[in-house]
């Protein structure tokens, strides 16, 4: 490996691959691993969550098996009505095939799932699949503040 040492302070600096993440649609990014533990982090507002499927862009691998789901909101968000359920999967079978946050508030802090349905509970996932949120409920939605939702995986 190269090193430079221009600043004359002894201090150096080692040059490599400096690795980004991927852009999702709702922004966020996955981060590579080859044999262990893989995390996407996708970043969204609660005015991007509606009742209907909103894609993420992020697409789990085929053979990924789900470890975990954590959801965290940053900035406190109004939702719709106190039943509000977000929900993070597999785009077009969220309810049946993924995570499930159970009357989310909107209130600052991290949330872990009631329940990994489907796939995401239950084995790997067969073909590589496309990851989206829905809100559930009364008036299903959220306005303002901001989230995030980490998935973390093996592949298989």
């Amino acid at each position: 490996m190269s090193y430079e040492n221009s600043a004359g302070l002894g201090v150096n600096n080692q040059y490599g691959v400096r690795d980004t993440q991927d852009s999702l649609a709702i922004s966020g990014g996955k981060l590579p691993n080859v044999g262990g533990v893989s995390e996407a982090v996708v970043y969204f507002t609660g005015d991007e969550l509606s009742s209907s499927d909103v894609d993420t862009s992020l697409t789990l691998p085929a053979g990924a098996r789900i470890k975990d789901v954590t959801l965290e909101i940053i900035e406190a968000m109004t939702m719709g009505n106190a039943d509000n359920d977000i929900e993070v999967g597999t785009n077009g079978s969220v309810a049946t095939n993924g995570a499930q946050f159970d009357n989310t508030t909107g209130a600052v802090g991290a949330y872990a799932p009631a329940s990994l349905n489907g796939t995401w509970g239950s084995g790997a996932v067969l073909a590589s699949t496309a990851v989206s949120f829905i809100v559930t409920g009364t008036t299903a939605g959220a306005t303002g503040g901001k989230g995030r939702a980490v998935i973390r995986y093996t592949k298989i």
